[in-house]
């Protein structure tokens, strides 16, 4: 897709504004700057802005009479017009190694879920005994007392 950068003039004049304000507001939104051999920063402009700026200037060309507007999409059927139709060969092999990846994870936490509710069982299994030795040991001493 085509870049198209404006200087802070060309935008100023374009919203109305003072070159100033303009270079204050790009840096704001942290828009891509870039100091050029002519010693003036141009801005790069998002595509739809890039659309506009350049319908306006050729309007201006034309004395602004014209009736013919570009021909240029909208921002989702130019980004739809870069992407390939169908993935590439190394994104589908990551895809499947991706989904292969999420499968022995998922078989590895539901082991995990079944190994906590196993500890878990030992774990009760363990204090009921604890509390049955204790309970035997104490009970000898019962009877002599």
């Amino acid at each position: 897709m085509p870049q198209i950068w404006a200087t802070y003039d060309e935008l100023a004049e374009h919203f109305g504004r003072t070159p100033a304000e303009t270079r204050d507001a790009v840096i704001a939104a942290a828009w891509p700057r870039r100091q050029c051999s002519d010693g003036q920063t141009r801005v790069k402009l998002t595509p739809t802005l890039g659309v506009e700026l350049t319908r306006a200037y050729i309007r201006s060309v034309d004395g602004g009479g014209s009736t013919t507007d570009l021909p240029i999409a909208s921002d989702a059927a130019a980004t739809a017009a870069v992407t390939p139709a169908s993935p590439s060969p190394d994104l589908a092999r990551l895809q499947a190694e991706l989904n292969q990846i999420r499968s022995v994870l998922s078989s590895a936490l539901l082991d995990l879920a079944a190994e906590r509710e196993r500890t878990a069982t030992l774990s009760s299994e363990l204090l009921r005994l604890t509390v049955q030795q204790a309970d035997w040991q104490a009970e000898p001493a019962r009877r002599v007392a």
